[in-house]
């Protein structure tokens, strides 16, 4: 029948395809199985065409090459893939297969040909000496093959277990069929049901599919989505045979042929519209923790191309690799300015945990370019660095030739490995990535740069306050050198004191005021600070009381402080009720786990809807404020991880409090 030669080419074309393919291991022992079925095809073919046995024989001994020669290719296909170290392997497996399948040919074509008999579709060979000899070539190869990948698959890397593991599935599926062709070939229902082409075709579709193809998909998916369309040709089958006693008892050709013409056409119509209801609803029953690899690739290209800051890109990633990989835990690990490491981790439970790199760690990682880097493909000090931190693998960002990241990646929950739509999906991020953390690189450091514009904002406006101040010390002077009412020393003592006064007020403000400033993270004394701000108001405001506790020094910065409470202070001056003078306090106390800082006033004071917006954009609770002295505030109290808690009452005044963390941990963060 003319379907043993569509086989055959299939087979052929199949030879020639993997031939094309010569970078892969393993695709010469494919095309050899390839031809090699493509010629036992033929031999189904002669056994249907050939009607005359003298003609038929000679022909059959020669094609028979082809089945004798299947088993040990695909033993050499195994080697060559993921057994090429095992020598036991080679000398008792494929070598013998080779040596047996030539012995039997050889004697089949000489000494003992083998005999055939008719049937109703054509000719079959007769069971005999080579017919058992064959079968046990097939199950030394087979056996053999599966025992061997199964063995390898177990202490295969996590790159490679899909494709072994398909590997195994095909081998097992290839021997079930295999055997049942060789139990069947004796009854004469052989040719006329297509079992030997029907084994053929779907041995070499799953054997090109696990050996060369691209696209290995999880094998639940597989079965789902073969199950989805299967349940549909089914219903498509069902409609054509429903419809058909209709069409015959129809008259007119041309009648049946335009009605046959249109359901046709309707199954064309309905096909992919029912399929693409149907795979997922079957994905989601056979398969449910897989993923539509195409469709996440989209929507998360969407999203990173939307995301400018750190929280957006987290809860991405957390999709990412807990929803869609369904990993324990991952931690993205940026690179600072300085080249040292920022690490924003989060793990399944959603802790927060430290986690330190090596510099050899580092230093390899920045030598890496070939993007997904598993634990199990490393040298021993780099897998065991890698387990303490509970990762499976890890991919270096890069971008322009420069590291700016390394992301760490649990293990998968649902799985000992990664599948291969998962690891496909990881070296996809890996340019995506790039991109996004190095806008956000450029956007953290615009934000740094408006910061400190802010703050040197808010202290311009300070320096209205207290512009005249400055020039006091001078009027004093004038007034001491121009008039007799001091003598030599009086006057002397007076205008050093001035002097000192002016100074160090001038001095206090160059410091705050100096720009292109770096934080400066050191122990200091809050009475200090709170000292030197007061020292800024100390004319301005009359009544600024203090009273300051015994507390222990913190750690941070301290012109950063100054700006803070200047401009509370300034805020508070502000508040002053009209007619009134300022009374300002100005307290430090500690419990067991702050140091607080309380700046009181007993000015005009807020209403709640005031108190509730208070940190919200750039809105001030004053008339005419332009809100830059609060975002101020808040950003410095939050890179020293104080606290903020403001009381306020319409008519009575409001009351700054600050807590400091009390064990001296809180180092600002170059935000």
């Amino acid at each position: 029948m003319t379907i043993y030669l569509l086989i055959a080419a299939v087979d052929f074309f199949i030879g020639l395809l993997a031939l094309s393919r010569r970078g892969q291991k393993g695709v010469v022992a494919l095309a050899l199985i390839s031809f090699s079925a493509c010629v036992w095809s033929i031999e189904l073919f002669l056994f249907t065409y050939i009607q005359d046995m003298d003609v038929l024989s000679p022909w059959f001994h020669l094609t028979r090459l082809g089945m004798f020669l299947i088993p040990p290719s695909l033993a050499l296909l195994v080697w060559q893939l993921v057994a090429s170290q095992s020598k036991l392997f080679k000398s008792a497996i494929v070598i013998p297969g080779f040596i047996l399948a030539a012995i039997l040919f050889i004697l089949n074509n000489s000494f003992f040909p083998s005999a055939l008999k008719p049937t109703a579709a054509g000719y079959l060979p007769v069971p005999d000496a080579i017919y058992y000899g064959f079968i046990f070539v097939f199950l030394l190869c087979l056996v053999g093959s599966i025992l061997c990948t199964a063995l390898v698959f177990r202490s295969a890397s996590s790159r490679d277990k899909q494709r072994i593991q398909w590997l195994l599935i095909t081998l097992s599926i290839s021997f079930v069929c295999g055997l049942a062709s060789l139990v069947l070939i004796s009854y004469d229902f052989y040719l006329s049901k297509f079992i030997g082409g029907s084994t053929n075709v779907i041995f070499m579709l799953l054997l090109f599919y696990s050996t060369v193809a691209h696209h290995l998909m999880d094998f639940k998916l597989a079965v789902s989505l073969a199950v989805s369309r299967l349940l549909l040709l089914m219903f498509l089958a069902c409609v054509y045979f429903a419809a058909l006693p209709t069409l015959s008892g129809m008259t007119g050709e041309p009648t049946k042929f335009l009605l046959l013409l249109v359901l046709f056409m309707l199954t064309l119509e309905l096909y992919p519209r029912l399929l693409k209801w149907l795979e997922p609803n079957a994905r989601r029953l056979l398969a449910s923790q897989t993923y539509d690899y195409q469709k996440v690739v989209d929507e998360v290209r969407d999203n990173l191309r939307s995301c400018n800051d750190m929280n957006q890109l987290s809860q991405l990633l957390n999709y990412v690799f807990y929803n869609v990989l369904r990993v324990q835990e991952y931690h993205v690990c940026r690179v600072g300015a300085h080249g040292d490491f920022a690490v924003n981790t989060t793990s399944s439970e959603g802790q927060h945990k430290a986690v330190h790199l090596g510099g050899e760690f580092l230093a390899q990682s920045a030598h890496r370019r070939q993007g997904v880097v598993m634990a199990d493909e490393t040298h021993a000090d780099t897998r065991h660095k890698l387990a303490s931190l509970s990762a499976a693998c890890f991919f270096p960002v890069f971008w322009e030739g420069t590291l700016i990241a390394i992301v760490l990646i649990g293990r998968p929950t649902s799985s000992s490995y990664y599948r291969y739509d998962d690891i496909r999906l990881m070296e996809w991020m890996v340019s995506e990535l790039a991109q996004t953390l190095q806008r956000i690189n450029m956007l953290e450091k615009l934000h740094r740069e408006m910061a400190e514009a802010k703050k040197k904002l808010s202290l311009l406006n300070v320096m209205n306050l207290y512009h005249h101040d400055i020039k006091t010390p001078l009027s004093i002077i004038d007034g001491v050198v121009s008039n007799d009412l001091y003598d030599e020393e009086k006057r002397r003592q007076v205008i050093l004191e001035q002097v000192a006064w002016g100074s160090h007020l001038i001095t206090t403000m160059a410091r705050l005021l100096n720009g292109g400033r770096k934080i400066k993270v050191e122990k200091l004394s809050l009475e200090q600070v709170l000292g030197d701000c007061a020292l800024v108001f100390g004319r301005t405001i009359p009544n600024l009381r203090t009273v300051f506790a015994a507390v222990p020094e913190i750690q941070g910065d301290a012109e950063d402080l100054k700006i803070l409470f200047i401009n509370v202070l300034k805020n508070a001056y502000e508040a002053t009720k009209p007619g009134e003078g300022a009374n300002i306090e100005v307290c430090t106390w500690m419990d067991d786990k702050r140091i607080h800082v309380a700046i009181a006033d007993c000015g005009v004071g807020m209403t709640d809807a005031q108190l509730a917006n208070l940190w919200d954009g750039l809105e001030s609770t004053k008339k005419g404020g332009s809100g830059i002295g609060l975002q101020t505030i808040k950003r410095i109290a939050d890179e020293h991880s104080a606290s903020i808690h403001v009381t306020s009452e319409a008519g009575q005044g409001t009351t700054f409090t600050f807590g400091f963390p009390l064990n001296s941990a809180a180092v600002p963060s170059p935000a």
